[in-house]
């Protein structure tokens, strides 16, 4: 028991021994904090250059710039905008690309759908006199469906009436 007594007792004196010297190392951050923080302090004052910069950009805070660094912000500026308007131009041609291929889709579809006009009217006993478009047939044909045509005096289209001719 005796033995136990003085190898924990020993155990005890041993780590207040060693309790002085650590205190100062609690104090002091680790080699780990340290470098943290220079990373933390480095980080701060890149990112404080950048809005610096970025105000520069702006066109913010140029007093007290020299000519050389006036002379270098202009042509980051210039080099900016140019990529800036070929972006644009190249938008606005691929924009005008796909008008032109709806065009010419529609286009092509008025096409079809005259040609259906067309089959349809010789179908249905030659609808059209020899000359006249199929487009002045649709006109007549919207024009029958939304007015009496005797009512219509001024119009100028020709009426295609079927059936008995109109008591006067």
């Amino acid at each position: 028991m005796c033995d136990k007594f003085f190898n924990s007792m020993g155990q005890v004196i041993e780590r207040r021994n060693l309790h002085p010297k650590n205190i100062d190392t609690l104090h002091q951050p680790s080699l780990e904090q340290q470098l943290d923080g220079g990373v933390h302090a480095m980080l701060i004052k890149e990112i404080a250059e950048k809005n610096r910069e970025l105000r520069h950009m702006r066109g913010e805070d140029l007093q007290g710039l020299s000519l050389e660094e006036l002379k270098k912000i202009e042509k980051l500026i210039e080099g900016s905008l140019r990529r800036v308007v070929e972006e644009k131009e190249e938008k606005s041609t691929k924009d005008i690309n796909a008008l032109k291929t709806k065009g010419e889709q529609l286009a092509e579809e008025n096409q079809r759908l005259k040609q259906q006009v067309m089959n349809l009217s010789a179908a249905q006993g030659h609808l059209l006199e020899p000359g006249q478009s199929p487009d002045s047939l649709v006109t007549n044909i919207s024009s029958m469906s939304s007015a009496d045509p005797r009512q219509d005096n001024d119009s100028s289209c020709a009426f295609l009436t079927l059936g008995l001719p109109f008591p006067d």
